[in-house]
C-alpha cells in the first residue's frame, strides 16, 4: 500500500490562514491608530481651545479697569476678542457682578479698613469674565473667573487723620475740609469729616477740640479701627520709587501721579508733587507744600509753616500732628482715585471651567 506524503494543499490552506489573521490584525492595528490620532488631535484641539480661553482671561485682567465704567449699572457689560499667535481666537465678555439688582462692589463695607464685597459701599465693582477659546480646528472651551481690583488703600476717614497722642493745632488758622468745595459734581466725593483721631489722642489735644471750617467737622475712631498707615506704607514700599528728603523737592506731575517712599526721617523745606507719598519715619515740613494726592507717615508729623501750604487728598500720621502755620487740606477723593487708577491691578478672586447659567 502507497502512503500519501503529499502536504501542498495543507501548506497552501495554513499560509491563507496566517494571511486572514495577519490582514484582520492589520485592519485592527489601522483602526485603532486612527481612533488613537483622531483622540489625540481632539485632545490637543481642546487644550488649544482652552489655552486661548485663558489668554483671554489674562487679556481681560489686564485691561479690565480700563474698560469698566457705569459701575452702579447692574446691565453694564462688555465685549473683547483676540488672537494668539499660533491662531487661536478668544471672545470675552465682562460684565458686573449683581446682588439682588444692586452691582457688588470690593470695598470697605463697615467702615473697619478690611476689604470684601459689598453693596452700597464705595469701590470698583466686583467683574465676571467669560472667556470662550476657539482652536484652529474648531474645538471650543469656555472658562470664567471672578476678579476684584486689589485696593492700594482704604478711603482715608478725613482730610487728616491723627493715629498718635496728641493733634495741637497751634495757630488755628489751619483751613482743613473733609470735602474740597470746587468740585462741581458733590457725588463724586463723599463727604467726611474734617479730622479725625483715635481715643488715644490727650483731652485737649485731640480731634473733637479741633472745630475745623465746615463739612462734618471732627471726630473720632475708637482704637479697633485705627487707620492702618503703617500697614499700607509697608505693603506698599517695596513697589515705590526711593526718595531723599532735600529742599525744593519735586515728585511727579499732573500727567504722571508717582508712588515715593522715604525709608527714615523727612525732614525737608518746599515739597510739590503729584501721588502717593510714603514715610517711614517722622515728617518735620516747612515752606511752601504743594501736594496732590496722599500724604502718608509712619511717625509724627510737625508742619512749620513758612509758607502757602496746599495739600489736595488727605494728610495721614500714624503719629501726632503739630501744626504750626495755616496750612489748607482738602479731602478730595480725585486724587486718590488717580493713584488708585494707576497702581491697581485687577486679581482673580475665583475661576472655573463651569460656568453657571446665572452669570
Amino acid at each position: 500500500m502507497t502512503k500519501l506524503t503529499n502536504d501542498n494543499g495543507s501548506v497552501i490552506v495554513i499560509a491563507l490562514m496566517i494571511l486572514a489573521v495577519s490582514s484582520i490584525i492589520g485592519v485592527i492595528s489601522s483602526n485603532l491608530t486612527r481612533t488613537d490620532l483622531t483622540l489625540t488631535n481632539s485632545y490637543i484641539q481642546q487644550k488649544q481651545a482652552f489655552y486661548a480661553a485663558e489668554a483671554g482671561l489674562n487679556h481681560a485682567a489686564t485691561v479690565v479697569g480700563a474698560l469698566t465704567v457705569s459701575p452702579d449699572d447692574p446691565n453694564w457689560s462688555t465685549t473683547l476678542t483676540g488672537t494668539m499667535q499660533t491662531g487661536e481666537t478668544y471672545s470675552v465678555l465682562i460684565k458686573h457682578k449683581v446682588s439682588d439688582g444692586s452691582v457688588v462692589k470690593w470695598g470697605d463695607p463697615d467702615g473697619d479698613f478690611v476689604f470684601g464685597e459689598c453693596t452700597g459701599c464705595s469701590g470698583k465693582p466686583v467683574e465676571r469674565i467669560i472667556s470662550t477659546g476657539l482652536s484652529r480646528g474648531g474645538a471650543r472651551q469656555t472658562v470664567g473667573a471672578e476678579m476684584h481690583s486689589e485696593a492700594l488703600f482704604a478711603d482715608p476717614p478725613a482730610a487728616v487723620y491723627v493715629g498718635g497722642t496728641a493733634f495741637d493745632n497751634s495757630g488755628r488758622a489751619s483751613v482743613i475740609e473733609g470735602e474740597y468745595g470746587y468740585i462741581v459734581d458733590k457725588a463724586t466725593c463723599t463727604e467726611v469729616p474734617d479730622a479725625v483721631t483715635t481715643t488715644s489722642a490727650a483731652a485737649g489735644r485731640e480731634a473733637s477740640d479741633f472745630t475745623g471750617r465746615t463739612g462734618l467737622r471732627a471726630s473720632l475712631l475708637n482704637d479697633q479701627r485705627s487707620y492702618p498707615v503703617s500697614q499700607i506704607i509697608n505693603n506698599l514700599k517695596d513697589a515705590a520709587e526711593s526718595v531723599s528728603p532735600t529742599n525744593n523737592l519735586v515728585l511727579g506731575s499732573r500727567d504722571n501721579y508717582g508712588l515715593f517712599y522715604s525709608p527714615g526721617d523727612f525732614s525737608m523745606n518746599n515739597l510739590s508733587g503729584y501721588g502717593m507719598l510714603l514715610i517711614g519715619g517722622n515728617a518735620n515740613i516747612g515752606g511752601n507744600i504743594g501736594w496732590h494726592g496722599l500724604i502718608l507717615v509712619k511717625g509724627n508729623v510737625l508742619l512749620r509753616g513758612g509758607g502757602r501750604q496746599e495739600v489736595y487728598g488727605a494728610l495721614l500720621a500714624g503719629g501726632s500732628l503739630d501744626i504750626r502755620g495755616g496750612p489748607e487740606i482738602y479731602y478730595d477723593c480725585r486724587e486718590m482715585n488717580n493713584i488708585k487708577d494707576k497702581y491697581s491691578k485687577y486679581k482673580r478672586r475665583l475661576w472655573t471651567a463651569e460656568v453657571p447659567s446665572i452669570w
